[in-house]
């Protein structure tokens, strides 16, 4: 049994056969960046303005090897400045928006979402973070930004 209809051009069986041996050769997508791309399309919405991804600690070259679980990454938006300490060990998540502001943040994450205050410092924090694509987002009196996503 084949994969082919019966009123294939000769042409058009080898080009699929050449398709299919590139597919075959093809280097798999690296873990997480499939459901990553699949989370950034399902989660867009046009209530939402999204903040760039200015400074990400793990980007930076570093001089020697370190077993650092902390990262740090900030995220902008005309005035509006999120800023998010990552602890990959403790599993937590703390961020401070920049002015101070009070609101509500909401870690976005592959099973659906966590709550939480923002204080009168512009300060929040996640606990019992899951592992995988993330997106904070920042709901204010006047307006609601999110961050971009990223892998924990």
């Amino acid at each position: 049994m084949t994969d082919r209809p019966d009123d294939i051009t000769a042409e058009d069986a080898q080009l699929l056969e050449v398709l299919q041996e590139a597919m075959a050769m093809a280097r798999p997508a690296p873990e997480g960046r499939v459901e990553l791309a699949e989370m950034t399309f399902a989660w867009r919405t046009i209530d939402e303005e999204l903040a760039a991804l200015a400074f990400d600690s793990s980007e930076e070259l570093m001089p020697v090897r370190a077993d650092t679980t902390v990262r740090t990454m900030s995220f902008e938006l005309d005035d509006l400045h999120i800023d998010l300490q990552i602890d990959v060990t403790a599993r937590t998540v703390i961020g401070q928006i920049e002015p101070e502001g009070e609101g509500q943040a909401t870690l976005i994450h592959r099973d659906g979402a966590l709550d939480t205050t923002i204080g009168g410092l512009g300060t929040f924090k996640f606990e019992d973070v899951p592992n995988g694509p993330v997106a904070v987002r920042v709901t204010l009196t006047d307006r609601t930004v999110r961050t971009e996503w990223f892998l924990i």
